[in-house]
């Protein structure tokens, strides 16, 4: 059951921790990351959402503040002054991810569960046993590392949407079906990861030029051994280019957008070497949805689009070289695509709009999940 935010009566410090097992030995089983930057119409929720969760084994909550311009830190000292047992923050100075210094860098010395769990400040957890849960399932099956759930997609005129959503039954997810996304990403706020991954990220993000979407290269690191446990009920809301959001400060840098892009198809190409070789395929579906994404992207200019497909365009087989030249060629042809999308979306079922398996029978122009049958 979702909470909005002024529903929720805060609990003490002391009764939040009037429920735990002493059986960690004075550690908390769960490590609780959240990283902002400028979120203080957001980073309140945020933490409220964390101090809501109901568990039997302690939790701590470490927050990142990269040297915010608005009043986050304030807040985030507020929070800190009445729960200090159980937050614990480093707010910079100087931004660090300017300097090309990740967010993990600080936060993982401080993560001292055997699992850490993920918020970043203008997201929220909506559902008081959503910890309880994932941890309970990720215990139960030893070979998973990653535990996920569907989530809420909050855009900036109050619409909702649900994103994340695997199926309508909890389950195991393939490392192959989370790699190429097959039915969307995953969530940041809905993951929780065993500690050590991230230990292993943060080796792999060494020399790495792409820092903004490490969440994507834990994923794949993390759903590597067993694949993921899933859970279906949507239990936390991304803001989606709402003032202030990751999303709203990058919709409009068509030029950056490419540079990122080009970045995540390099690190593919990397981090599947990183992993032996053993999703060679999925990792090719995954760099076609960026090339496409590249070559449809109708705010960069065209000859931004058309180097970009130059640079990446072998990575793709015969048929989606065609198409990909199609869009490149025929500007006009991306908005037709659209509108069209759009059309036959609103004419079918919420649940195959979400699914998106109608899309392949239909038009064969897209990303890996739109071709999907």
């Amino acid at each position: 059951m979702n909470m909005k935010r002024e529903e929720v009566a805060m609990r003490s410090e002391a009764e939040i921790m009037r429920s735990w097992s002493a059986g960690q030995g004075g550690l908390p089983l769960v490590s609780i990351e959240c990283t902002t930057y400028n979120h203080a119409a957001y980073i309140a929720g945020a933490l409220e959402g964390m101090l809501a969760q109901e568990t039997h084994f302690p939790f701590e909550i470490i927050v990142n503040d990269d040297a915010s311009s608005d009043a986050t830190a304030d807040i985030i000292r507020d929070f800190q002054r009445r729960y200090p047992g159980l937050i614990r923050a480093n707010l910079h100075r100087d931004n660090q991810l300017s300097q090309g210094i990740s967010p993990l860098t600080h936060t993982l010395p401080l993560c001292r569960g055997r699992y850490t769990a993920f918020c970043e400040g203008d997201d929220a957890w909506t559902d008081p046993h959503k910890l309880q849960r994932q941890i309970d399932m990720l215990e139960q099956h030893p070979e998973c590392d990653m535990a996920f759930h569907a989530a809420d997609k909050c855009y900036s005129d109050g619409r909702l949407s649900t994103i994340g959503h695997y199926g309508s039954r909890p389950r195991i997810v393939s490392a192959e079906e989370v790699i190429e996304k097959r039915h969307g990403g995953i969530p940041t706020a809905s993951t929780v990861v065993r500690t050590p991954l991230l230990h292993e990220l943060q080796r792999f993000m060494d020399g790495q030029e792409d820092k903004l979407v490490s969440d994507v290269y834990l994923e794949a690191i993390a759903a590597r051994r067993g694949g993921a446990c899933y859970l279906p009920e949507s239990m936390s809301i991304y803001r989606y280019q709402v003032p202030g959001s990751w999303s709203s400060r990058q919709a409009s840098e068509p030029f950056r957008k490419l540079t990122r892009l080009r970045q995540r198809v390099h690190s593919f190409q990397r981090l599947d070497e990183w992993l032996g070789w053993h999703f060679t395929v999925s990792f090719q579906l995954a760099n076609r949805d960026l090339i496409f994404k590249a070559v449809k992207l109708a705010e960069a200019s065209h000859e931004a689009r058309s180097s970009f497909y130059a640079e990446f365009g072998g990575l793709l087989g015969a048929r989606d070289r065609c198409l990909a030249r199609l869009l490149l060629a025929w500007p006009g042809s991306i908005a037709c695509y659209r509108s069209l999308r759009a059309y036959l979306s609103g004419l079918l079922p919420a649940g195959k709009r979400r699914s998106g398996r109608w899309r392949g029978k239909n038009l064969m122009i897209g990303t890996t999940e739109e071709r999907r049958p």
